[in-house]
Order: structure tokens, then C-alpha cells, then sequence
């Protein structure tokens, strides 16, 4: 029996040294922003232990950082800890990942994806909801917040639908007034296009403007995210150790009593 139980401890300490060396590998990838590297990493520890629910956490995170947002969701979801606060981080990492999906939606400025922004962004804040069921957090519900602005601004229809409509609107406008204005002489002609380039131009300048600080703004955000992804790792990177520690065994006391 004592041979038995020495191999069992062996066994369990084995199994924790090499998941902690992998996890702390992949960690250390994930801090530098060798996102892939720590994506293999925290592959080779679940392909190892395929039971270990810290493996299938990290590769989840891993997964959303390089882009992967499906895998990722489909990794996470399938985490289950015995842990409310372990669960609610769960959530939090699938509603970020979520929130990203339609950050990405919206990136493209000429045809972004409104209805599919809007999908995510809810999917987002009903996973921070149920976050913060688990763990009260405040940065969670400033996350909520910020969403519930993020869907109130989305335009109600595609822009670009709009954008059709103005223009032959204003197509019909400009043959109209080329009717009116035929006898105009060629220097008003010439000054009323010089005004136009210039406010296209001042025009073209805003749209610069807006779409480097929505660049900005998407990378602050991209940020923040991958500070949340390491702070988790880095929070319960010891978790693994003390769920894999063997039980410390009691002394059993003699049968007359004595404690020798």
C-alpha cells in the first residue's frame, strides 16, 4: 500500500512540475506579445492533460489573442470550475473576446458590419451580466456601460444603404441645378467648383481626423484587453499547482492512544 501511495505522490508531482513549466512558458510568451508561441505552449499542456481545465483556460485566452474568436468561444465554454469566481473570469474573458468580434465588425470605415456589431456587442454584455452574477467587479460593470453606449450610438440601418440614397439624391440635385445655372458665366462656374473641391477637401480632413482617433481608440481598447488576458494568467497561474497538490496525509495515532 505504502509502495502504491509513493507512486501516486510521484505521479502527482511529475504531472504538476511539467504543467506548471508549460503554463509559465506560455505566460511568459503571452507578456512579450508572442501571442503564437504561447498558443503552442498552452496547446502542448492541454494535449497533455486534456482533463486540466487551467490548460483549457489559457489556450481559450490564447486563441482570442491571435484572432481566433470562434475557437476561442468554443474553448471557453466548455471551461467549467468548481470555483464561482473562477467562472465569472470565464465570462469575462468570452465577453471580451466577444466585444473585440465587434470592434472588428465596425473597423472597416467604408462598409462596416452594423447588424453583426450589434450581435456581438449584445452577446458581450450578457456575458459580463452574467459575470457579474458570480463576482461583484467594478471594472465589469464599467465594461457594461460602456457597451450598452456602444449599441445606443450603431446606426439603426447600413450606412452604406444611406449613403446610396444621399448620393443619387444628390445626383438629381446637381443635374437640376447644372439646368438652372446653364447661363451662368464660366467665372462663377469656376469659383463654384473651387468651393467644392475646398470643402471636400476639408471634409476628407475630418474623416482623417475621426478615423485616427477611432484607430487610437481600438488599439487603447486591444490594450486594455491584453492587460485583462495577462492579469488573469498571471491571477491563478498558482491555481494549477495547489488543484494538482497531493493531499497531506495525518499521522494515525497508536491504538492505546499513545501519541509517540
Amino acid at each position: 500500500m505504502k509502495f502504491f501511495a509513493l507512486i501516486l505522490l510521484l505521479f502527482n508531482v511529475s504531472f504538476s512540475d511539467e504543467l506548471r513549466s508549460l503554463t509559465n512558458r506560455g505566460i511568459s510568451a503571452y507578456k512579450k506579445g508572442n501571442f503564437e508561441k504561447a498558443l503552442e505552449f498552452f496547446g502542448s499542456a492541454l494535449e497533455k492533460y486534456p482533463l486540466s481545465n487551467e490548460a483549457r483556460f489559457n489556450k481559450g485566452l490564447a486563441l482570442g489573442a491571435t484572432g481566433n474568436a470562434k475557437e476561442a468561444e468554443a474553448m471557453l465554454s466548455s471551461v467549467r470550475f468548481d470555483r464561482a469566481d473562477r467562472n465569472a473570469e470565464v465570462l469575462f474573458a468570452r465577453a471580451r473576446i466577444a466585444e473585440a468580434v465587434g470592434d472588428a465588425a465596425l473597423s472597416n470605415q467604408e462598409q462596416p458590419n452594423i447588424s453583426e456589431a450589434r450581435k456581438a456587442y449584445q452577446t458581450a454584455r450578457s456575458l459580463y451580466a452574467q459575470s457579474l452574477d458570480l463576482k461583484r467587479d467594478r471594472k465589469t460593470v464599467n465594461n457594461i456601460e460602456i457597451l450598452s453606449q456602444k449599441i445606443k450610438h450603431l446606426p439603426e440601418e447600413d450606412p452604406n444603404e444611406q449613403n446610396e440614397q444621399n448620393q443619387d439624391g444628390q445626383d438629381d440635385n446637381d443635374n437640376q441645378d447644372k439646368q438652372d445655372n446653364q447661363d451662368n458665366n464660366d467665372d462663377r462656374q469656376n469659383q463654384d467648383e473651387k468651393n467644392d473641391g475646398d470643402n471636400q477637401d476639408n471634409q476628407q480632413n475630418e474623416k482623417n481626423e475621426e478615423d485616427e482617433q477611432q484607430r487610437e481608440q481600438r488599439q487603447r481598447e486591444e490594450d486594455e484587453r491584453i492587460e485583462d488576458a495577462i492579469r488573469l494568467l498571471e491571477h491563478y497561474a498558482d491555481d494549477a499547482r495547489e488543484l494538482n497538490r497531493p493531499p497531506v496525509q495525518k499521522a494515525v495515532p497508536p491504538a492505546d492512544g499513545r501519541n509517540w
